[in-house]
């Protein structure tokens, strides 16, 4: 399901904590998800303010979030204790991330 259920998770949460910087574009939803692009061609590792709780969470985006025997099938993320990524995110991709799919 991937973005469908990003899309259905986040659903109605305002748009904030919105992210431009040179090729680098992300918003979060509410205190319920967060998503970011990177077109650069290298890993952007900037300070991220995402609004979520500390953890480890799924990224729907590589993944799908697939619920089942493997819970997560693609990259997590890391989020720390004030909602800052931690994770640096790889050039040419994207993540999406809920509360829904935290791991930890």
């Amino acid at each position: 399901m991937g973005m469908i259920q990003f899309s259905i998770d986040v659903d109605r949460e305002p748009m904030l904590e919105r992210k431009k910087d040179r090729k680098v574009y992300g918003f979060a939803r509410g205190d319920t998800g967060y998503f970011l692009v990177n077109l650069r061609n290298e890993d952007y590792s900037d300070s991220i303010q995402t609004g979520l709780p500390e953890g480890l969470y799924c990224d729907y985006f590589s993944s799908g979030a697939q619920i089942g025997e493997e819970r997560c099938q693609g990259g997590t993320y890391e989020i720390d204790a004030a909602g800052f990524l931690v994770t640096p995110v790889p050039g040419s991709t994207a993540l999406a991330i809920t509360v829904k799919e935290k791991i930890e």
